[in-house]
């Protein structure tokens, strides 16, 4: 059975099913953490030197800075790269 990615409020059967997978639910520690973090590097270089190579244009950003940011300035970055939306003067 499929669990939906959020549970309406006091839906206590979904909340139920969430509670059953997390705890099926098995970090990587140790050697099988660090080989993990290794390949998400290897990856994303080997992805930003074919952007490059394709001479795609991108811009980078992180999650940190878009969501748990005092500013607005990684958006207005990508809004500036789109051409679209505010570029200046965007608030959170």
């Amino acid at each position: 059975r499929e669990i939906p990615v959020h549970c309406p409020v006091g839906d206590e059967e979904c909340i139920k099913m969430h509670t059953k997978q997390e705890r099926s639910i098995v970090f990587p520690t140790g050697d099988e953490l660090l080989r993990r973090v290794r390949n998400h590097i290897d990856h994303s270089n080997r992805l930003t030197q074919l952007l490059d190579k394709l001479m795609i244009d991108y811009v980078e950003v992180t999650y940190e800075k878009l969501y748990n940011g005092d500013s607005a300035e990684e958006w207005m970055r990508i809004f500036k790269h789109l051409g679209r939306g505010p570029s200046e003067e965007l608030t959170m």
